[in-house]
């Protein structure tokens, strides 16, 4: 299981806006600081990869869908999203 990126996701949602403060001083959002877990590097991209966090986590069903993707040991939905259409 990535439990670093699980704790690193379920601590940038409850800090949303702590985040907000930090991607405006284009530092790493704090779940990323505190598990050491990459994320994109421009603000930009911080920014599109947090809102699909976000609304990926307002779905009970996303949030299973990423905790089963976590268990087998692969990328979470945001992050599979992410990469294939941003990066």
């Amino acid at each position: 299981m990535r439990f670093k990126r699980f704790i690193a996701s379920f601590l940038n949602i409850f800090l949303v806006l702590v985040n907000l403060v930090f991607l405006i001083m284009e530092q790493p959002p704090i779940g990323e600081q505190i598990m050491h877990v990459t994320i994109p590097r421009f603000r930009e991209k911080q920014l599109v990869f947090g809102i699909i966090a976000f609304l990926t986590w307002l779905s009970i069903v996303c949030w299973i869908a990423n905790i089963y993707f976590w268990v087998k040991s692969q990328d979470s939905i945001p992050t599979q999203l992410f990469n294939k259409y941003v990066k």
